[in-house]
């Protein structure tokens, strides 16, 4: 066993004083989260944008007035209809409101031309609404405020984990393959291409304790990024206007789920760091072993988009027997503050034994020749 902690050792070592590593693994991390997410929460925190309204110019000039003052960016001017239709084929207006009269010249129907797939649609529909049932009282001498009004009281209802979930997701998922890439590819492939392989196959040193000391270096190298990559994340989160993790919800979680979703990431790196090595195995070259890398990556993704896509606090159970996607099923129940003790349990055993599995076979691999040379 020492001996396989001096291998990882030195694996560690050597990619520590390879620049590509250190920016891959702990810089990026380090610097590229935080900017990202001050640089999206200065755009999101900007002046909102303004709504332009055509309107026809047989509205009232009152009722005008009254829809631009009842919500801030809303900007009205006056226009043809035709001139309407113009502008918005273009994207340079939101809506158009016109007026359809009677034989008498007074307002039969209110018409609000406006995209289909506009995001503002509900919003400039239930203001000119608004208005529009303000000044009806108003011409039938009723006070607005006679009429009843709605009062609005708030429940407690399931937390709101969509954001927390999907970038803490992506980030355990993406994180570990980053992290453990370089060195992961370097120990191996790397070794082929250099062809130092041959060398280091002739020390009288069995060749699976060599392969499971790059194991634990590989796992240690993924560790590092991934505490980093979480900590950057989450240490931007109180500097944020717009928190997109509520750090609050997190302490309210508890200690217990939260050490163990800190086991299940352990575990969850050891399988990854063992694929990364496999793949590194098989590969004969270092650009050979990068190309296998993306669909590694799109597996290893897709179990945030199938979660993502449940509803509810409590998963399918199936999804806990997945190995690496039953990391991101435990995530999801962690933050609705609903996982249970055989979910993480089930976690557990299936990636340890998956992880012990690969171990075994990597070092398989790497005792055969036409794999190594």
């Amino acid at each position: 066993m020492k001996l396989m902690w001096h291998i990882a050792k030195k694996e560690l070592m050597e990619q520590f004083r390879d620049k590509r590593t250190l920016w891959m693994s702990i810089l990026i991390p380090l610097l590229l989260i935080p900017g990202i997410f001050l640089l999206m929460d200065r755009m999101q925190s900007s002046d909102e944008p303004k709504i332009e309204i055509g309107v026809s110019s047989q509205v009232p000039v009152d009722l005008q007035s009254a829809i631009q003052k009842s919500a801030v960016g809303f900007k009205l001017k006056t226009m043809a209809p035709e001139e309407a239709k113009k502008l918005m084929k273009q994207g340079d207006l939101t809506a158009y409101l016109g007026v359809g009269l009677d034989q008498s010249g007074s307002p039969k129907e209110w018409i609000l031309d406006i995209p289909d797939d506009s995001g503002y649609k509900t919003v400039i529909q239930s203001h000119i609404d608004q208005q529009l049932l303000q000044q009806y009282l108003i011409q039938k001498n009723i006070s607005p405020s006679e009429l009843p009004k709605l009062k609005i009281k708030l429940a407690e209802g399931a937390p709101n984990i969509f954001s927390g979930f999907y970038l803490i997701s992506l980030l355990i998922g993406i994180a570990p393959l980053t992290g453990g890439m370089m060195i992961a590819i370097d120990s191996i492939a790397g070794e082929k291409e250099r062809r130092t392989i041959v060398s280091l196959l002739g020390l009288p040193i069995e060749a699976w304790k060599l392969w499971v000391g790059k194991w634990i270096g590989v796992t240690g190298m993924i560790m590092v990024t991934t505490l980093i990559s979480v900590g950057s994340l989450l240490g931007i989160q109180p500097y944020l206007s717009k928190p997109a993790i509520q750090l609050d919800q997190l302490t309210s979680i508890g200690a217990i789920p939260l050490a163990g979703f800190a086991l299940c990431i352990l575990f969850y790196v050891l399988v990854i760091s063992a694929l990364l090595l496999i793949t590194s195995t098989f590969a004969r070259s270092f650009k050979e072993a990068q190309n296998y890398l993306s669909p590694l990556m799109m597996l290893v993704m897709a179990g945030t988009f199938v979660i993502v896509q449940q509803t509810g606090s409590q998963l399918p159970n199936y999804l806990f027997w997945i190995p690496v996607w039953n990391v991101h099923a435990v995530l999801y129940e962690i933050l609705h503050q609903s996982a249970g003790l055989s979910d993480i349990l089930i976690t557990f055993a299936s990636c340890s034994v998956l992880s012990l599995g690969l171990v075994g076979y990597g070092a398989y691999l790497f005792q055969k020749p036409k794999y190594m040379l």
